[in-house]
């Protein structure tokens, strides 16, 4: 859910941050002022149930007043869902239980092999006092647990899987404190390194075992022979290598399935020993041989084969610099550097930590986290990320504005690594019918197991056989990895291009993706207005006083009007009235403002007609010629007097027309929702080419539009396809919060510096690029064939065996290669998603291999000067 609340002093963005728990936000985006409600974030959790209305906020006891300055009153506010509705929402301040102790942990479980060991990885922790969700990546093979640490250790949860034989043990935990055990991070990343090391081959029970099994073999040639003849007994006599091949591989399997039994779970272990003792009891060992040790193949083979994909979310995990350089030379942990350091960037070197540019010019590679291959210059004044490399020659001298863990990096990382874990409605389609398949193919295995031995010893062995078959194919690994390997390597792909996904859910709604609605202002414009004309008709006032009246009542506001407007007062030398001013937002007109005692409101052509319904329209020649030309018009007015009237253009975006038309050729259809005059909207259609427009839309209106695009039929539809039409909303993630989550899919552009917009959007560009649009869907597409390849591949395996055993051809070994194989094909194929990593510069230029002679002279490039060491010099870049 998200959507806001309308506070005593301004709009505050209500945001569903996870299950029943809530986020309160300024929407003004601005700090201090009028706007207490701006300091922090507040937290409130649902108390009572889903439908209950009874919040508690979770804050600590310095937070109390600041959630009832926020809300207005210590009980009850009025609430504006996505859905328009109103309802009230009772907070109750200082709960007398705290939850100081719920933490997330994540384990590494290598017992896990495919979907069938999720029901025991649950069975196993749900009933564990404190544990509140658990979420299983099968793909990396990691278990994620929220629960409270003084309950359930990480240590318990990690102990209840391994009495399942489930191998796990603990990767990190993170406590509600927001701190990050780096012993266990480290932990972490040492397990998954020695992970991949130990399966480069396979284990030496498995290779000799297979040696058996091969030898075993050689007993078919002894139907070459008499069965009289000594021959024919040395060649049968091969048949009992089967049996010690058998012994050497099925240890792991018979301890899992023992375990998944206890907890009432049919897992493939169970169905493999249970075909491999019916293989026995037929003496016919070599098939017994063949399920074992291919079976105990398939894991290695299927982690060799998702290498792939693992590695491209390692690669992600791994942007996160672990070190920064502070401007004496000392090298610290990131996490220990404060908000207002000075760190130093080397050439060659990634920015440590968000921050400015204090001292020097470069070039950076955002590469890494926008997918823009071409270095961006950087100077005094300009914003750079962590995880962006210094691709230049010079050295940077930068002020920290985050904490590390509080980066644009940092969130992708986690952001990402939550993703995976976030089911799309095809992925819970396929689970549904796994989840009947198994039972049902071995039921009707146990029929045909038995019922045919009423007709005889001969016509039971036979079908006994097929039955065995059946109990190999009854496991579904093939179709249930088949979708997320696909949404996984989807996912990191876009990672990699700069956008990122919040789950498999929204690349697959991408895929469907028929109708793109687009904000106008910040979205297909730059969003950086510039003032183009002020025409003063009051008597009392000049053209300086209004700007200065303009100035104080904006300066609070993030509005690119706003913006505009103080950017041109200052640049005329006029500073801001003594004292401030007494702000509110006028829902879908402007602002109005109290400046010692004087009324001034600021807003369109909406607010004009409710000042001043029946007097003549001032200057209406003039406004009517600027909106003709794509400007936007403001009127001011001044105790309910028209003051003055201005104008502002704002540019199209360079890539703008580009970008529609990539999407048009993909048969997106796309059409422009903006708040903004009428002729301004077409002046901007006219350059970038978009399909439809509607003008002068308030909120509610854009979401009324929204509502009636969604109700329209799914042209084409496809696998899985939902029935209506998929609406994708593009805005900035902050103003255009409620229409973003009332679309099928939201997309926020220009994430990078903006923790709300990133958090808020199901899909967020991490630069303003709008061609992204046009790859994303490309991508949702790809992963949508992809997957109904995988998936009908699969189907068509499965059915392909059992015509064979029914048709007199029932080979174990045929079922189990078909059932490795079809695991192994689908999972290469979903790996493909990844595509051709991009090229990375291993090698510095030859201005970089300067700067690193020279560094190597000089240990210190940069070195402090004077006590304080405020003040740097370089050290031979000249």
């Amino acid at each position: 859910m998200r959507g806001h609340i309308q506070t005593a002093c301004c709009e505050v963005d209500l945001v569903e941050d996870e299950a029943d728990t809530l986020l309160l936000r300024d929407q003004l985006g601005g700090l201090g002022g009028g706007h207490s409600c701006a300091r922090k974030d507040i937290k409130l959790q649902r108390r009572g149930g889903a439908d209950s209305n009874l919040w508690w906020a979770l804050a600590g006891d310095d937070m109390g007043h600041s959630v009832r300055q926020a809300l207005g009153l210590d009980a009850g506010a009025r609430v504006r869902t996505p859905s328009a509705e109103i309802s009230d929402v009772m907070v109750v301040v200082d709960p007398p239980v705290a939850a100081s102790s719920a933490s997330v942990t994540t384990l590494l479980v290598e017992g896990i092999c495919c979907a069938s060991e999720i029901p025991i990885v649950k069975k196993c922790l749900k009933p564990l006092a404190g544990v509140d969700t658990v979420q299983v990546n099968v793909i990396g093979r990691t278990v994620t647990v929220s629960h409270a640490a003084e309950l359930s250790s990480p240590q318990a949860l990690a102990d209840a899987l391994n009495k399942a034989r489930l191998q796990a043990s603990v990767l990190s935990s993170l406590c509600d404190s927001g701190e990050v055990d780096e012993d266990g991070a480290k932990k972490a990343l040492e397990a998954l390194a020695a992970r991949a090391e130990s399966k480069r081959y396979p284990k030496w029970n498995v290779v000799v075992g297979a040696v058996f099994w091969a030898l075993s073999l050689v007993h078919y040639g002894a139907a070459s022979y008499p069965e009289d003849s000594d021959t024919h007994t040395v060649f049968a006599a091969f048949k009992y290598c089967g049996i010690v091949a058998v012994l050497l591989a099925i240890v792991p399997i018979l301890r899992r399935s023992f375990a998944s039994l206890k907890r009432g779970v049919l897992d493939i272990n169970t169905l493999m020993t249970i075909a491999v003792a019916g293989a026995c009891a037929m003496q016919d060992f070599s098939e017994a041989a063949a399920v074992v040790v291919l079976f105990a193949l398939s894991d290695w083979l299927e982690s060799r084969a998702t290498s792939g994909a693992r590695e491209a979310i390692g690669a992600i995990s791994a942007l996160r610099p672990e070190e920064a350089t502070l401007s004496d030379g000392k090298t610290v942990p990131v996490t220990k550097v404060a908000v207002g350091t000075i760190v130093l960037v080397h050439p060659g070197e990634r920015v440590p930590i968000d921050g400015t540019v204090e001292a020097g010019e470069t070039s950076i590679d955002e590469s890494n986290l926008t997918g823009e291959s071409r270095p961006v210059s950087k100077r005094v004044g300009d914003a750079v990320h962590a995880g962006t490399i210094n691709a230049g020659g010079g050295a940077l001298r930068v002020r920290t504005s985050a904490l590390s863990s509080n980066s644009a990096v940092a969130r992708l990382v986690r952001l990402v690594e939550a993703a995976q874990l976030q089911s799309s409605p095809t992925e819970e389609r396929v689970a549904l019918f796994a989840k009947w398949y198994t039972p049902t193919v071995v039921l009707v295995s146990l029929l045909f197991a038995t019922i045919p031995w009423a007709y005889g010893a001969e016509e039971g062995r036979e079908w006994l056989k097929t039955s065995l078959v059946m109990l190999v194919v009854a496991c579904p690994c093939a179709l249930v990895i088949s979708t997320p390997i696909t949404y996984v390597c989807g996912l990191a792909h876009a990672a990699r291009c700069g956008i990122l996904l919040k789950g498999g859910k929204h690349l697959e709604t991408l895929g469907h993706l028929q109708i793109l609605a687009i904000d106008k202002t910040g979205t297909l414009t730059e969003g950086a207005f510039r003032i183009n004309e002020l025409r003063a008709f009051s008597e009392s006032l000049s053209e300086a006083e209004l700007f200065q009246l303009l100035l104080t009542a904006q300066q609070q506001s993030a509005h690119p009007m706003a913006v505009a407007v103080c950017a041109s007062a200052q640049k005329r030398g006029i500073v801001a009235i003594p004292g401030g001013a007494s702000c509110e937002v006028v829902k879908g007109e402007g602002i109005r403002a109290t400046i010692k005692g004087r009324v001034v409101e600021v807003g369109n052509r909406r607010m004009l007609n409710r000042i001043l319904p029946a007097a003549p329209v001032p200057e209406a020649d003039a406004a009517r010629e600027w909106e003709a030309n794509g400007a936007t018009v403001s009127w001011v007015f001044v105790d309910g007097v028209a003051a003055a009237i201005f104008s502002a253009v704002d540019k199209p975006r360079p890539e703008a027309a580009e970008a529609v038309a990539m999407l048009t050729k993909l048969g997106v259809r796309t059409l422009m929702l903006t708040g903004d005059n009428q002729g301004s909207a077409l002046a901007v259609q006219r350059i970038v080419g978009i399909t439809e427009v509607w003008a002068g839309l308030l909120p509610e209106d854009k979401m009324e539009h929204l509502k009636r695009l969604r109700a329209e039929p799914l042209q084409g539809g496809g696998f899985c396809a939902p029935k209506h039409a998929c609406v994708g909303m593009v805005g900035d993630g902050v103003n255009d919060t409620p229409a973003l989550a009332l679309a099928s899919v939201g997309i926020a552009m220009g994430v990078a510096g903006s923790a709300v917009a990133m958090e808020t959007s199901d899909v967020a560009l991490m630069d303003s690029d709008l061609r992204k649009l046009a790859k994303a869907v490309e991508l949702g597409r790809q992963v949508l064939r992809v997957i109904t390849q995988n998936c009908i591949f699969a189907i068509v395996v499965k059915v392909a065996v059992f015509a064979l055993a029914l048709g007199g051809y029932p080979f174990l070994w045929l079922a189990i290669v078909s059932d490795v194989g079809a695991m192994i094909i689908v999972t290469l194929n979903g790996v493909s998603v990844l595509g051709k990593a991009p090229r990375r510069r291993r090698h510095p230029s030859s201005s970089q291999k300067l700067m690193n002679m020279v560094g190597a002279a000089s240990p210190m490039m940069l070195r402090p000067r004077g006590d304080d060491g405020d003040e740097v010099e370089a050290q031979g870049l000249l």
